[in-house]
């Protein structure tokens, strides 16, 4: 009985494994080439420097570059360190700036860092009878623009209503240029 059994099975696979449909159709075509890019169509992404968008305009004198450092202090921790880069033609009283800020994390805390670029403003203001240069740095963002007044080669910060900040404890409020 294991052997019809067994010669049925075999008889099957050979009747259905070397039948073939007549009615099928094949097509035989050839795989596409890759498609070759031009390089000069290819879109490269532009790394742009907020220095690049400084606008030059002819007889205003050559672009200076001024670095400025300090740390501020914090309403809630140990300070921010401010590192401050601004581009401006000498005579121009407009410019574009970089800023990165560095809260400063207590014990046990990291430090988080900011980074911000935008239009550098430069006024002349006379504030309780003394005569400032007020630079205003309006990030790109939108975010709440910062004002100082140029102190020597320094900027002391202003508050939000480019007043002087007061401080009971003395606080120093001054980036140093570098």
């Amino acid at each position: 009985m294991k052997n019809i059994y067994l010669l049925i099975f075999a008889s099957l696979l050979i009747c259905f494994g070397c039948s073939r449909n007549k009615n099928k159709i094949y097509h035989e075509y050839e795989l596409p080439e890759p498609a070759v890019v031009d390089q000069d169509i290819v879109e490269v992404p532009i790394v742009v420097n907020i220095q690049d968008s400084l606008n030059i305009k002819d007889g205003i004198g050559e672009v200076v570059e001024a670095h400025y450092e300090g740390v501020l202090p914090a309403a809630d921790g140990p300070g921010i360190k401010y590192d401050l880069d601004i581009w401006k033609q000498e005579n121009s009283n407009e410019g574009v700036f970089w800023l990165s800020t560095t809260y400063l994390g207590g014990e046990n805390e990291d430090d988080h860092s900011f980074i911000s670029e935008g239009r550098l403003s430069i006024t002349n203001r006379n504030y309780e009878g003394n005569s400032e240069i007020i630079y205003s740095l309006a990030p790109l963002d939108g975010s709440t623009p910062l004002y100082f007044v140029v102190d020597g080669e320094d900027l002391t910060m202003l508050d939000r209503q480019m007043g002087h900040i007061s401080s009971n404890t003395n606080h120093n409020y001054t980036l140093q240029r570098k």
